[in-house]
């Protein structure tokens, strides 16, 4: 009996050291992780200048960009690469009294890359993205990478939105308006908030459906631009809603 008791005490007694091995195999598999990705991150201001009969009407959003590269020895191959994360909300212009154009937030987390071409050069993305954030002065957006806009027939009603083309906006607001420029800067300011919900206080009762109603977008939804839009197409940050 002795005999089998001092087994089980020597059997017990490897517990404790593979439990601490293990802890620290483990934190050593999370550092690597962790040392495996990479962020970068700035915020920019996208201004956007509309002529109206009245003269020009400019807005502004500041948006925070997050850049994260994974390319570490533990990463998977199909998991290396670069991803985005935003934080912010949609440019809105009031371009006559009461009728606005919102200029959504899908596709402005690479807004950079395309409105400053001085960088293309830089073949090392850590590096082009050190260049982003120290970048100073004001880019022009080409117009072919213009996010996404849309306006509201009734800013009481989601149902209501509609698509607005950028070399059309007199279709949407009338004889006379047009898509003067859109420009972007890197800045310091904060991120704005507040602009979008003031107008559409009804966005945070929608999610997670989508502007029609609808949980998820379908090709065959009666109204497109509706179910292909949900919260996060203009909102984002600290209050986080599906995209």
């Amino acid at each position: 009996m002795r005999g089998h008791a001092g087994d089980l005490r020597r059997h017990g007694d490897k517990g404790p050291r593979d439990m601490k091995m293990a802890r620290r195999i483990l934190l050593l598999i999370c550092f690597a992780l962790l040392a495996a990705c990479n962020p970068y991150g700035w915020n920019q201001k996208l201004t956007v200048t509309v002529q109206t009969p009245d003269g020009p009407v400019s807005a502004s959003s500041v948006t925070q960009v997050t850049k994260i590269v994974s390319d570490g020895p533990f990463t998977l191959p199909e998991a290396r690469g670069v991803r985005s994360e935003l934080a912010g909300e949609a440019v809105v212009v009031e371009v006559l009294p009461g009728e606005y154009l919102f200029v959504l937030l899908k596709g402005v987390d690479h807004l950079a890359a395309h409105t400053f071409p001085e960088f293309d050069g830089i073949r090392d993305f850590g590096d082009w993205a050190r260049a982003i954030q120290e970048h100073e002065g004001v880019g022009i957006v080409p117009p072919e990478k213009y996010p996404m806009m849309v306006m509201f027939e009734d800013i009481s009603d989601p149902t209501s939105v509609r698509l607005v083309e950028p070399d059309d906006l007199e279709s949407a607001f009338g004889e006379g308006v047009r898509l003067q420029e859109m420009t972007l800067t890197i800045t310091d300011r904060s991120l704005t908030e507040g602009a979008v919900l003031r107008l559409l206080p009804w966005l945070p009762e929608i999610s997670p459906n989508r502007l029609d109603g609808s949980r998820f977008e379908t090709s065959d939804a009666v109204n497109r631009t509706a179910n292909s839009l949900s919260v996060g197409s203009f909102m984002t940050g600290t209050r986080r809603y599906a995209d």
